[in-house]
């Protein structure tokens, strides 16, 4: 290939792996996307052992011979395609104990016990993220007029002035270099470099 800057479009392989998700006779994946499948399974299955992201960057180089980069995007992408096992676990867990609260509650109402009826309305609270407070305060810093600041070079700035003197700024006016690039499609660069 030449010294051509080159421009990618089309789907990425988390796209294509989401295709595949919901309909995988219709999209089926390539070796090299089954391959990566494969990594961001074992990935979510860590992740519900709760191995912490450094341990499974070793885990996937050493398994999957990969670079120490492709392991973090690998462990992003589990996260964007299965979701955040920890965040799900914590929420679950949260609804879960909600719900013994408000069984609570009733069993105290059922025997008249107003004590532990106060206190399962408080775990109800508490479960339910009503007991923390929403911080909506006025912050008039937010509005105040900040004057950017503009780094221009001396070149840039004599050819403005040149402008402005002239009276119109014509910024499509400037020595622009066009560079050569060429298209290319997704799919050969997945054959050339399997990265994708």
């Amino acid at each position: 290939m030449s010294n051509l800057l080159a421009f990618k479009r089309g789907d990425t392989s988390l796209d294509k792996l989401r295709a595949y998700y919901a309909d995988p006779e219709k999209y089926p994946l390539s070796p090299t996307l089954e391959a990566v499948r494969e990594r961001l399974q074992y990935v979510m299955q860590l992740r519900l052992n709760y191995w912490n992201k450094q341990k499974i960057v070793t885990f996937l180089k050493e398994k999957f011979d990969i670079e120490q980069a492709q392991a973090y995007s690998d462990i992003r992408n589990s996260e964007l395609l299965y979701g955040e096992i920890n965040e799900t676990s914590r929420k679950a867990k949260q609804a879960l104990l909600y719900e013994y609260s408000f069984q609570l509650l009733q069993r105290a109402r059922e025997r008249g016990d107003t004590k532990v009826e106060a206190k399962a309305i408080e775990l109800m609270s508490k479960f339910g993220g009503l007991d923390q407070e929403e911080n909506l305060e006025f912050n008039p810093e937010k509005f105040e007029a900040v004057t950017p600041k503009l780094s221009v070079n001396n070149k840039a700035m004599a050819k403005f002035m040149e402008m402005i003197v002239k009276g119109v700024v014509d910024l499509n006016d400037f020595n622009a270099t066009d560079v050569d690039f060429e298209e290319v499609n997704n799919e050969e660069t997945e054959e050339e470099d399997g990265s994708r």
